[in-house]
């Protein structure tokens, strides 16, 4: 076990804004790309907010980014064919040299950093990457307000996201909370990519994802109520030393529904 009983708690935010640097202003000037910078497929609305209250609440150190994910997507491999978007897809190898050299790896670098230190220094890490979701895809509802993302063959990760799933049902017993959903926590993505580099280590990677409707809506009196039971209810989740030097989950995996 390891020797600090109660974790580190970090968080990180890949999609917080739909900003656009100024040299690259000229690749969304059309109708079309200010379109989708507004919507889901350009940033995560709601999860800057939420992780800067995090950030406030524990004390911890808060990463993220505010350049639209259109640009270049900080939760994507740089073997994945949508690292780039339609829009910057053709540029030349130089200019997406360049965009990775400033706003990719300072990102991941950075969160790397950190958790290696702490892991040197002989500590537990509890990753929240703060997403969001749109409440309605290709026409089909997604029938959630909460997703917990994890690799359910950890069990430590496994651990975490039950007990803190059944404090958040316990503050508000109508919330529907779904592990692995809207998307399955062991694909690509900035924890995936962190749990392979510490794999034999105390590192807990768990992707929270929020349904857009609640920062969206227009009284956010819900939206508050929200960010306030997630985290009274990490704070008590991240407190338990349950979490162990990671190992093959014995556990069943719950149900993605």
């Amino acid at each position: 076990m390891n020797k600090q009983l109660k974790p580190q708690l970090l968080f990180t935010c890949e999609h917080g804004g739909n900003q656009i640097p100024p040299e690259y202003r000229y690749l969304f000037e059309s109708p079309e790309a200010r379109l989708v910078l507004e919507t889901h497929r350009g940033w995560d609305p709601g999860t800057l907010e939420f992780g800067r209250s995090c950030h406030e609440s524990f004390g911890t150190p808060l990463y993220h980014s505010e350049t639209t994910r259109r640009l270049v997507d900080l939760n994507r491999a740089l073997t994945r064919r949508t690292l780039f978007s339609e829009f910057t897809r053709e540029l030349p190898h130089s200019e997406k040299e360049k965009i990775l050299s400033e706003y990719y790896f300072p990102h991941r670098n950075q969160i790397s950093a950190q958790v290696g230190e702490w892991l040197e220094a002989g500590e537990s890490i509890i990753h929240i990457a703060c997403h969001s979701f749109t409440p309605e895809l290709h026409g089909r509802v997604r029938n959630t307000e909460i997703g917990l993302l994890y690799d359910p063959s950890w069990t430590s990760e496994a651990k975490l996201c039950r007990f803190w799933k059944t404090l958040i049902q316990e503050r508000d017993p109508n919330l529907r909370v779904r592990f692995n959903y809207p998307y399955l926590g062991k694909n690509d993505g900035l924890t995936t990519h962190l749990r392979r580099m510490y794999r034999n280590q105390s590192y807990v990677g768990i992707e929270l994802e929020i349904n857009q409707k609640f920062p969206l809506a227009d009284d956010l009196a819900e939206w508050k109520s929200l960010q306030r039971k997630l985290i009274d209810s990490l704070k008590i989740a991240s407190s338990k030393p349950i979490f162990l030097k990671n190992e093959p989950n014995l556990l069943p995996e719950p149900q993605r529904g």
